[in-house]
C-alpha cells in the first residue's frame, strides 16, 4: 500500500475517532473550534501539532506491526508453519492411553514459547469432545488427569499476532491402545 494511502487512511481513522469523541466542526466555523485548532475533545484543544504529533505515532506503530507480522510465502512464515506442525506432531505422538495431560498442555506451550510466542496460546491447547465441541478433560498445566482410552481429544496449538491472525493447527484424535487416530482425513498442516 502506498504511503499516501496509508497516510489518508490514518486521517480519516483519526479523524472518525475525533467525532465520534465529540469534536465540532472546523476551524473558525460556528465557534464551536477555536482559531489553530483542529477539534475540541471535552475541555481539550486538539492543536494541529498535537495532530501531526497523534498521527506520526500512528504510523510508526503501523509500520512496526506491520514488520512483525511474517508474511505469507516468506521464509519467516515458512519456518514459523514447519515449528507449528512440529509441535502438533509430538502432541500428538504423546497421546498414548496413560499419559499426563499436565505434560501434553506443557509442551505444547514450550515449543510455541521457543518457536518466539511464549505465553500463547490463550485458550486451551487440547481438550475433550463429546456432546459438546468444549469439554472435560482439559490439558491444562495446573490440572492432573491422564489421557485414557476411548477419549476424544482436539488437539489445537495455535500462535497469533497481536495485530490479529494467526496459525492454528487442529484436529480431533480418537484414544486407542495404540494411540491418537485422527478422525478427518484432511491433511495435516497448512493447506494452500
Amino acid at each position: 500500500m502506498p504511503s499516501s494511502l496509508r497516510r489518508t487512511g490514518l486521517l480519516v481513522a483519526l479523524a472518525l475517532a475525533l467525532v465520534a469523541a465529540g469534536c465540532g466542526g472546523e476551524s473558525g466555523e460556528s465557534g464551536d473550534v477555536p482559531e489553530g485548532a483542529i477539534a475540541v475533545v471535552g475541555d481539550r484543544e486538539i492543536a494541529k501539532t498535537d495532530f501531526d504529533r497523534l498521527l506520526a505515532q500512528a504510523e510508526k506503530t503501523f509500520k512496526a506491526r506491520k514488520q512483525d507480522v511474517p508474511k505469507v510465502g516468506t521464509p519467516e512464515y515458512e519456518q514459523l508453519v514447519d515449528q507449528l506442525v512440529d509441535i502438533y506432531h509430538a502432541a500428538i505422538d504423546h497421546c498414548v492411553p496413560g499419559a499426563s495431560l499436565a505434560q501434553l498442555d506443557a509442551l505444547i506451550r514450550t515449543g510455541i514459547a521457543e518457536a518466539g510466542y511464549p505465553g500463547q496460546p490463550s485458550h486451551p491447547v487440547a481438550h475433550g469432545v463429546g456432546a459438546r465441541a468444549h469439554e472435560p478433560p482439559y490439558a491444562h498445566q495446573a490440572r492432573g488427569g491422564t489421557i485414557e482410552i476411548g477419549m476424544v481429544l482436539a488437539i489445537e496449538p495455535g500462535i497469533y499476532w497481536e495485530e490479529g491472525g494467526g496459525l492454528r493447527l487442529e484436529d480431533n484424535f480418537l484414544i486407542t491402545m495404540d494411540g491418537a487416530e485422527k478422525l478427518s482425513s484432511f491433511p495435516d498442516g497448512v493447506v494452500r
